[in-house]
């Protein structure tokens, strides 16, 4: 740690719900006030409100700024810029999200299938090769998978069911 830095996180939207516990000349309010609605602060009686004279000086200067069109054009911009990229970024993210949530349900159905295939296979011939289940497991196709529960449920032996199997898998 360094006793040379310290380093304060103030949350703006926090500071509505506050002010009315605070008031004007608490230098802290006055800031994160500035800092929160300077953009708004057009009225002459408002801004006289500030008591900090280092707030009233931050007001010359991003008036100045203001007056520069090149330099208020460029703000525009970037600020522009950062929603968009915001925006992006929040639309990206609900896809993500949403194809997630796809790919996990199909998985869950691919996994619940072989399951009971599986469970069928073990419920009728009791003892099933692990090729067999491995083979299962391996499938990733859910028609076939559907395919393969009606020949669970039917076929004479484990070994018929190998010899239809996707890949046949013969036992030994």
């Amino acid at each position: 740690f360094s006793h040379d830095l310290s380093l304060h996180v103030f949350e703006l939207p926090k500071l509505r719900r506050r002010s009315r516990q605070v008031s004007w000349g608490d230098p802290l309010f006055e800031w994160l006030h500035f800092l929160s609605h300077a953009h708004e602060e057009g009225d002459e009686a408002m801004r006289k409100s500030y008591t900090n004279p280092m707030i009233h000086k931050a007001f010359e200067v991003l008036e100045a700024l203001s007056a520069d069109d090149l330099t208020r054009q460029r703000a525009e911009i970037r600020e522009k810029a950062l929603k968009n990229e915001v925006s992006m970024l929040e639309d990206a993210r609900e896809e993500g999200l949403q194809q997630g949530l796809q790919q996990g349900l199909q998985q869950g159905q691919l996994q619940n299938s072989c399951e009971a295939v599986i469970e069928i296979l073990q419920a009728r011939f009791e003892l099933v090769p692990e090729t067999i289940i491995d083979t299962i497991n391996s499938l990733d196709d859910l028609a076939v998978l559907k395919e393969l529960l009606k020949k669970a449920a039917t076929v004479d032996s484990v070994e018929e069911f190998a010899a239809r199997l996707p890949h046949s898998t013969q036992t030994r």
